[in-house]
């Protein structure tokens, strides 16, 4: 692993075909160029760091190491090289850059040659939950330790996936550094969770130049629980600048990113939790806006749905020839001559909130809305309101019918003679 403003990139480049090897990215190399950042200590003082990260490549068609032809020299041994000569070569971004190298930034090994100044020796601490593991893992850390000392350059033992292994089997790696008799700081680290990665690269460069103060080396612990601090404030005042800014969810995040770049909050999340999780908070943040802009258009959908139901299906009757059923009345809809007035049938498998009608002024209802349970809840409201309309105007026939027939009213009669004629009348009590 490495990281990059924060985010972890996973390499997953073991197998390779020979053509992928002799690109610039690889150029025929067993080692990956990672580019430089520069890190800053806790006294203010800035190193500027390149990363070489040795690795081994098998060919994908013999399942044999690649080389530039010849013996390959052991990885123990090759690991510890201190001066590196490839012209040409290019910093390693991604997998796909492998292949694509044209599609990606260029930024090219400096002058072709480095000298390494020191190094990171790295301890799988998830391997610690595997006897069988931890001793092969050992040896291996033995052997190149032994190169790692003969080039007589400073070294730092790091242990990493600690966020992935249980406290208590990090005393392993202790316990190897002490049968080693190593006296060099151990720096626990999560490139996950970003944990102690700067610390790991400072406390070596401030090794590499004699005299530096040192900084002093946190225990996984205690920094995991400040870095998940500091990422959980620096996501909150992120997503308010996010809030801030972004208030169309069509926005894309290549202009969103040159817009807040030069913002503290999105620097000290950017540098804190990755540019790909930058990225994600502005994608949740758009199928938010995008969300809300969809329930606003339903709503409004949803409140003309009434009046087209008054004009498309107006009356007891209408409803009656369809059987007061929601289906059959959609189909009778369909082929009324004011269906277009009301209502618009989208492009085939295109849903109400993926067309372009969407995004448009066009007041009418998308027909696939009235398939929605919103949708026949406002039909059933309309069936009990034609109901109550029709029940109001036969109870009126009947009252009228029942004033007719009644020889008592007379003109001039009062209405309260009247009620007292009518209590006993069902059509008067209800």
């Amino acid at each position: 692993m490495s990281k990059k403003g924060g985010e972890p990139r996973s390499v997953n480049l073991a197998v390779c075909g020979s053509s992928d090897f002799g690109g610039r990215v690889l150029n025929n190399d067993q080692y990956l160029y990672w580019g430089h950042s520069t890190k800053t200590a806790e006294d203010g003082n800035e190193f500027l760091i390149h990363v070489i990260e040795q690795t081994e490549f098998i060919d994908d068609a013999t399942l044999m190491p690649l080389s530039r032809g010849g013996q390959l020299t052991p990885y123990p041994k090759r690991c510890a090289i201190s001066k590196l000569s490839s012209p040409e070569k290019l910093m390693y971004i991604s997998r796909d850059q492998v292949a694509l190298q044209n599609d990606y930034e260029q930024v090219n090994l400096s002058g072709g040659k480095v000298t390494i100044d020191g190094f990171l020796v790295v301890y799988d601490a998830e391997a610690t939950q595997s006897k069988r593991l931890e001793e092969q893992q050992e040896r291996l850390l033995s052997s190149i330790l032994t190169y790692v000392h003969k080039s007589k350059k400073p070294f730092v033992l790091v242990a990493t996936k600690c966020d992935d292994t249980q406290l208590n089997l990090l005393q392993e790696v202790h316990r190897f550094a002490q049968s080693k008799k190593l006296n060099v700081p151990i720096i626990e680290t999560s490139a996950h969770e970003n944990v102690n990665v700067d610390l790991a690269f400072i406390v070596l460069a401030q090794i590499i130049e004699r005299g530096r103060a040192r900084s002093k080396v946190i225990p996984f612990t205690e920094a995991q629980r400040t870095q998940r601090e500091l990422s959980e404030k620096a996501v909150q005042d992120f997503q308010r600048l996010i809030d801030r800014t972004v208030t169309d969810f069509r926005v894309i995040w290549k202009n969103t990113k040159k817009l807040v770049e030069n913002e503290r909050e999105f620097q000290i999340h950017r540098d804190l939790c990755g540019l790909e999780a930058c990225k994600r908070l502005f994608n949740k943040h758009i199928r938010k806006l995008r969300k809300e802009f969809e329930e606003r258009k339903l709503n409004g959908y949803l409140s003309r749905l009434p009046s087209a139901l008054d004009e498309l299906m107006p009356s007891a009757s209408s409803m009656e020839l369809c059987h007061w059923n929601w289906q059959n009345c959609q189909k009778a809809i369909r082929n009324h001559k004011e269906f277009a007035k009301w209502i618009i049938v989208l492009p085939e498998e295109t849903g109400w909130n993926e067309s372009d009608h969407l995004l448009n002024d066009d007041p009418r209802v998308p027909f696939d809305v009235l398939s929605l349970p919103r949708a026949e809840q406002v039909f059933q409201n309309h069936v009990e309101k034609l109901k109550a309309e029709e029940k109001r105007l036969r109870m009126m026939n009947e009252f009228r019918k029942l004033l007719e027939l009644t020889p008592q009213i007379r003109p001039g009669t009062t209405w309260v003679d009247a009620a007292i004629l009518f209590r006993t009348k069902r059509v008067f009590s209800t």
